[in-house]
């Protein structure tokens, strides 16, 4: 997390949109798996998925709207690192 180039992610098109996912093939996820277990990895993950959602919520209330569409992603990304 403190590299800024980290970006373990990938891009795949589902329903012709692309969307970004965790790339649980990438080298340094797979270092810091292997190095720290588990549980860090999965703690990297979840931090790298808030900070861009976070990311989308304050692009989207920077751009004049209301700022609805940006609270509606970040209770959605909520309830998904909550239910798992």
């Amino acid at each position: 997390m403190k590299e800024p180039s980290c970006h373990p992610f990938t891009t795949i098109q589902v329903d012709e949109e692309d969307k970004e996912v965790i790339d649980d093939d990438d080298s340094k996820l797979q270092r810091l798996r292997i190095d720290y277990g588990d549980s860090v990895c999965y703690a990297v993950k979840v931090a790298s998925l808030m900070r861009i959602a976070l990311t989308d919520c304050m692009s989207s209330m920077s751009y004049g709207t209301s700022g609805k569409g940006g609270r509606q992603q970040l209770r959605k990304w909520s309830r998904a690192f909550c239910s798992s």
